[in-house]
């Protein structure tokens, strides 16, 4: 392999996938990944402190593909690639909270209206998760805004660089050589969804909708056509697990809010008992979905 690595050229925008040609020498192709993940990162983080909300779910979302992209190359990564990946964890539970708030007071409160929810109780959640929500990008902007959030992109861009110039080892293998093998692991990860599901342990489910996401994440990034009907399977999956996901949160933040200082418990409840049913709704769906993913 040549000293310096030829990426391919048109970055995606920041909410794009990143398609990785077949070509690519792994190393190559996981510094392109890494690359579009920082760039969007850099791009995002000036907008993200300022409040723009969606520049926090991007950054969240760039945030994933990148452990996503450690995770489907992670068989043939030096194990320096789990402080990589504990990096990016860390920046995620930065950026959660204050996405946690926009969902809840941009999506959940409009579609608890939209079911017939008391406007009255909607007020006073959107009062008081306002404040929580500010308090949150308050707690964001003293973690993301310093020095250390430059120093570690820093050191995954310098990382990455390093693997992809290496000129021996598994680094070197074409991505269509190693792409089966690959996708193959991250699935084996799901075995014991079906029971999972039937079980119905949060916390399971949770860990379960996770290894999807990298999954989809991971099948999104190989150019590959073949793979159109399974993507779109496991794409359906992951959002039933993210509803699911959304509906347990909402539950959770409107529990924060009802106290005589928030919301109070009345408006507390009554959406925590509209979100319950909501996710009662989800979970039934879910067996089906599942079954269409594994078929797929």
């Amino acid at each position: 392999m040549a000293d310096s690595p030829v990426i391919p050229p048109a970055a995606p925008p920041p909410s794009a996938a990143l398609l990785l040609p077949a070509t690519l020498p792994a190393g190559v192709a996981l510094l392109a990944l890494m690359q579009a993940g920082v760039a969007a990162l850099r791009t995002d983080l000036p907008l993200a402190l300022a409040g723009e909300a969606e520049a926090v779910h991007r950054m969240r979302t760039a945030v994933r593909r990148m452990r996503s992209g450690l995770a489907l190359f992670a068989p043939v990564l030096p194990a320096t690639a789990a402080a990589r990946s504990r990096a990016l964890r860390g920046l995620g539970k930065a950026l959660g909270p204050a996405r946690d708030w926009d969902v809840f007071l941009e999506e959940t409160l409009a579609a608890a209206a939209a079911d017939g929810l008391s406007p009255v109780a909607l007020a006073a959640l959107r009062r008081a998760g306002g404040a929580e929500r500010r308090l949150a990008y308050a707690r964001m902007r003293r973690r993301l805004g310093g020095p250390a959030m430059a120093r570690t992109i820093a050191a995954l861009l310098t990382w990455s660089e390093h693997l992809a110039t290496r000129n021996r080892g598994p680094l070197t293998r074409l991505v269509r050589d190693l792409a089966p093998d690959l996708l193959r692991r991250l699935s084996r990860r799901l075995r014991g969804g079906k029971q999972t599901i039937a079980a119905g342990d949060a916390e399971k489910l949770h860990r379960l909708r996770r290894r999807i996401r990298r999954l989809r994440d991971a099948t999104e990034a190989l150019d590959n056509k073949s793979k159109r009907r399974s993507l779109t399977a496991c794409r359906r999956l992951s959002e039933r697990m993210g509803a699911i996901n959304d509906a347990t949160t909402a539950a959770t933040l409107a529990a924060r809010l009802g106290t005589a200082r928030g919301a109070g418990p009345a408006p507390a409840a009554l959406l925590s008992d509209w979100a319950a049913a909501r996710e009662r709704r989800e979970r039934r769906r879910l067996p089906r979905a599942w079954r269409k993913f594994r078929a797929a």
